[in-house]
């Protein structure tokens, strides 16, 4: 349902299982992007299996950052789930804890202006830029998004939603989980699941806040 209508874009797409989310949620088009084309062909498969096809689910294959800056286009909705680090001959090396104010400053840019970015990464000991916390309005998915199955070691994923600070309010956005009703810039720790096989059918989609 928070997919429904939207433009949505995948960043660092992997299997694509966050656009077959989002295209199952009523996502108007899906756009996802990855590096690696072995990743974009297990997409390509998976928007297939579910039925979806054509132009309305696009495949990009470029370096996320350089796709941002050369990019055009804005969309209501955008999952960023980088890696904790990235070595490649074909782009830049890239770790998400130095590289992460960037990405997401270059990110907020494609944001429509109402849109939402949730973003997730799996570093253990990763700390968000308090720059970020100024530019615009956050939310901690942390109470929400966290499996039963890791309450024990929370800081196994981590998640927020993010929101240009002078437009939607992040508990006006339909279907958000906010902590309480209000609109907070405060930093904790958060989670995000995100299955990571190429079998999509029978995946649980209610695991994404697609």
């Amino acid at each position: 349902e928070r997919a429904r209508g939207q433009r949505f874009l995948s960043l660092f797409g992997y299997t694509g299982t966050a656009s077959v989310a989002a295209a199952k949620g009523g996502a108007s088009a899906t756009t996802t992007v990855d590096l690696s084309p072995r990743f974009l062909e297990w997409s390509d498969r998976n928007l297939a299996l579910n039925g979806f096809h054509g132009n309305e689910h696009r495949l990009q294959r470029s370096d996320c950052l350089e796709w941002l800056k050369r990019g055009r286009g804005d969309y209501e909705l955008i999952f960023l789930d980088p890696p904790t680090f990235s070595h490649s001959k074909r782009a830049h090396d890239f770790a998400v804890q130095r590289d992460h104010l960037e990405l997401i400053r270059l990110t907020m840019q494609r944001l429509a202006p109402e849109g939402v970015l949730l973003f997730t990464n799996h570093f253990r000991q990763f700390k968000l830029e308090p720059e970020l916390l100024e530019e615009f309005a956050v939310e901690n998915l942390h109470s929400h998004t966290v499996p039963k199955d890791f309450s024990r070691t929370p800081k196994v994923h981590w998640a927020w939603a993010f929101v240009i600070a002078s437009m939607l309010p992040l508990h006006e956005w339909p279907g958000l989980p906010c902590a309480d009703r209000g609109l907070r810039r405060r930093l904790r720790g958060g989670s995000l699941t995100r299955p990571e096989s190429a079998e999509i059918e029978g995946l649980d989609f209610d695991d994404l806040p697609l």
